[in-house]
Formats: C-alpha cells, structure tokens, sequence
C-alpha cells in the first residue's frame, strides 16, 4: 500500500538537529553559535527517472487504458467500487508495470510514445499520496504539437482509505478535485492551460492560455503551485537563471479542496486519431510541500498593489558644506 505524507491543515516542518536546549533542536555553526534551522519546504517525491526502467516497486503504478472500473492497484490491491476514470484503451502493450512498450527510461529520462490509437489511454501514478498545500516542478518536451494529444500533469484526489483516484459522480470520466497542467490539445508548440475541478463540480475550469518562452518540442521546466485560491502553471528555461515566462495560466474560479487527499498523476491520452506518433520525454519531477509566508505593513495595508508588493528605497541626507 501507498504511504501518505503530510497533514492536512498542519504545516510540515523540518528542523536540522545536531543538539538539544531548552527543547529546541539546533546544531553548531564553526563559529560556535547554535542555529535553529526551520523549513517549510519539505520534498515529499522526488524522480530524476535513473536506471533502466519505471520504478514501480516505490514510485509509480502504470495503469494502461486508465483506471478501469473497480480495478485494482497493482502496487496495493486495493480498489474502489466504482466506474472507470479512463477510456479502457491501451496505449502500450496493456501490460500495467514497467514492462510497458509505450514507456521506456534512459539517460535519466522517462521517454512515452503515445502512438496513433484514437482514445489510446496512459497514466503515471504516484503510490504515495499528499495531504497539504504542494507546488509541483518537472522538466519535460514532447516531438509535436497535436490538438488530438491530451498530456495531464498533477494532483488528483484519492480515496484515503484504498488511495485509488475518485470517480466524479457529476462529469463521466473526471476526477471529484484534481489541477493539472494540460500540456497538449493545441497545436500551437508554446501553448499550455491549467485546468481544475473542485468538489465533484459538473465541468473542468480551464485557464487562459499559458505561452511558453519557447517551442515544448525543446526541453524546458514548468511549475505548478497549487493553493487553497489558485491553481499556477508557468513555465522557463531548463538549466537558466533568466525569468519564468510573462503569460503563466492560472484558475481561480475552481480550485480542488485543500483539506482531501491527493496522488501525482501522469496522464496521456489521444482525444481523436493522430496523424503521426507523438513523443513525451520528462527529465525529472518533484513534488514539495510548500506554504506561502506573506508580511504586511499595518500602516499602509500595502492593497494598492495587486501582488502585495512594499517598495523600499535608501534615504541618504543631503551633504551639506562644512563652515
């Protein structure tokens, strides 16, 4: 079965120890000064895709076709009764595990070929689930830019007892919460969207139009930040200090419910017949428990800036000449 990790409504906290006083834990720093170091950032998965194959005795369960109706997972047993979340069609050799022919990890890589096959079918699904406000980065590229490649990344909400993903009584084929990065369904090579559901809505609401700082067909990161208001999609340049792009997505009028359960989700899918074989490649992804710490200046509310922003400038006296 699964793990779960984090609380939710509680913030995750990571202290470095290195000694004891007065019930705080701290270590030394070479000057002798004891330091309490308190983080809020804590990493809760991580996969840069080394060796030779999915990692599915820790990581990921492979589901080909989707989650069939009141399948099992392989990594647990443990299944809902319930109808399928998918289209029931493989996009490998439907054999769910690593052995999967639509997948292949080399060179630190996760490759997908998601072939021709209208309706072909295939997800990533973390074993371990999150409870907790998360912010979401992977590196990733893909050959093509076809509106008939639907490709999904993010959380979707789990049953806390079996972990399996949640069948939306309301919307056939969706999820009760989920936000996701849709980084298909256009056939613009920059174009991407966030789209979110909430609380078993009966429709997905979608983003505008996020625009990345270059064609996907070359490897570049994204970053979903998810909380408790907005869902954020951006995107930047891989191995680069330069600016995220300008034009991120965002979805505010639907946002899944931070007090529920939730697994990483990898999703491909061929929403029509393609006219060619698309190729998904992801570098790495990781998955981080995050709260945001906001300051406010009481005197000026600082609510004329939309962001929140406090402008600070240095005052120097004006010289003045000496008798």
């Amino acid at each position: 079965m699964g793990t779960v990790s984090g609380i939710a409504g509680v913030l995750d906290v990571a202290v470095v120890s290195g000694g004891e006083s007065g019930g705080q834990t701290y270590y030394q720093t070479p000057d002798g000064r004891s330091v309490a170091e308190v983080s809020n950032a804590v990493i809760l998965f991580s996969d840069d895709f080394g060796g030779s194959a999915v990692n599915t005795a820790g990581h990921w369960d492979v589901l080909d076709g989707g989650l069939g109706a009141n399948q099992a997972l392989p990594s647990s047993g443990k299944s809902l009764t319930q109808g399928a979340i998918g289209s029931g069609t493989d996009m490998g050799n439907g054999t769910d595990g690593a052995a999967n022919t639509a997948l292949s990890v080399s060179a630190s890589a996760l490759t997908i070929t998601m072939g021709t096959t209208n309706g072909a079918e295939l997800w990533l699904l973390s074993q371990q689930a999150f409870a907790g406000t998360e912010d979401l980065f992977f590196t990733f590229q893909k050959s093509q830019a076809l509106a008939a490649n639907s490709i999904q990344v993010g959380l979707v909400e789990v049953d806390p007892t079996t972990l399996v993903p949640i069948l939306n009584p309301n919307l056939a084929n969706a999820f009760t919460n989920a936000g996701l990065a849709e980084l298909g369904g256009s056939a613009t090579a920059t174009a991407y969207s966030c789209v979110a559901i909430a609380d078993s809505s009966s429709a997905y609401a979608t983003g505008s139009t996020g625009t990345a700082l270059a064609a996907m067909t070359a490897n570049s990161e994204f970053l979903v930040e998810f909380h408790a208001e907005d869902v954020i999609v951006s995107n930047g340049a891989v191995d680069s200090a330069s600016a995220k792009t300008s034009s991120p997505s965002r979805v505010s009028s639907q946002v899944p419910n931070d007090g529920k359960l939730y697994k990483l989700l990898i999703r491909l899918r061929n929403t029509a017949t393609p006219g060619s074989s698309t190729t998904v490649t992801f570098g790495r992804i990781m998955l981080w428990n995050s709260q945001e710490l906001r300051v406010e200046v009481a005197s000026g509310r600082g609510d004329a800036n939309a962001q929140k922003a406090v402008a600070v400038s240095r005052w120097r006296p004006t010289a003045r000449p000496r008798p």
